[in-house]
């Protein structure tokens, strides 16, 4: 009876499936500038040409929140503004732990024990990847697992790393209140203290939106880590912000949301 019992206890773990392409993905959002900026930027440029530029890559819309929003369930859900939400929505949570993925979303500056104010300091909710889903901030485990940026270098030394993270650098360091040329050299240094692309399979740099928006919301998004191909390579295929999500659902055989996720062509790393 005692191997039977075990037996039922171990299928009734949710291991994770086998990826496809990448282990894991490391997605980091900064703010507010157009393509054309952010590519002469020396940094940003130089991560491009480690890995793969995707150099026709549109936002959503405007303003920050619903691009955010829209990366992690594949629509906006009528977010309209960067106000206070909770979005009572299925979101890449609940696809992930459905499958057995983890997660954990760094959020600089970010007070912990679930604060859902408006911003603390040099964090604003309105650049979070996940708080404002109500199966996120109703649910103390997920909550737990939105963390201060901090925590990721801990996390690295602790050899602790989950399948899924992402990470909002703070109001300075994203170029929201700064420029793209102090965002770079935080970019520069970041990658030098963490040295996430020999952690990472994928580590995924994008920017909320473009501003002003007089180039079609058209924004810099590129790819590095271990998993990267065909490095240095300029991929101009017509991509916006459910590629994320639709490359996540593909190489973890996640499923759907049934959103505009079902539409979206996925982005590439081979």
């Amino acid at each position: 009876m005692r191997l039977i019992s075990f037996a039922l206890a171990v299928v009734a773990l949710v291991l994770p499936a086998a990826a496809l392409h990448f282990e894991n993905i490391f997605i980091m959002v900064f703010e507010n500038t157009r393509f054309e900026e952010t590519i002469a930027d020396p940094n940003f440029r130089n991560f491009a040409n480690k890995g793969i530029l995707y150099s026709n890559w549109v936002a959503i819309t405007h303003p920050s929140q619903p691009n955010y929003v829209y990366i992690t369930s594949g629509s906006t859900q009528g977010v309209d503004s960067d106000d206070l939400v909770s979005i009572p929505a299925r979101n890449i949570v609940d696809l992930l732990e459905e499958r057995g993925f983890s997660w954990k979303s760094y959020e600089e500056g970010y007070p912990g024990n679930c604060f859902l104010g408006i911003n603390s300091g040099r964090w604003a909710q309105k650049h979070s990847l996940t708080l404002f889903y109500q199966d996120v901030h109703t649910n103390p485990q997920r909550c737990a697992k939105v963390v201060e940026g901090g925590q990721l270098l801990k996390d690295i030394a602790k050899g602790k790393l989950p399948d899924v993270a992402f990470y909002t650098p703070d109001l300075d360091n994203d170029a929201h209140d700064t420029d793209v040329t102090f965002a770079g050299k935080y970019l520069k240094n970041f990658l030098k203290e963490t040295n996430i692309e020999a952690l990472y399979d994928v580590v995924l740099i994008t920017f909320d939106e473009s501003s002003p928006d007089n180039n079609g919301n058209h924004i810099y998004t590129a790819v590095g880590g271990r998993a990267v191909t065909n490095r240095g390579l300029i991929d101009n295929t017509a991509l916006n912000h459910g590629s994320i999500l639709k490359s996540m659902e593909l190489n973890f055989k996640l499923g759907s949301l049934v959103t505009n996720d079902t539409v979206a062509t996925p982005f590439t790393v081979w």
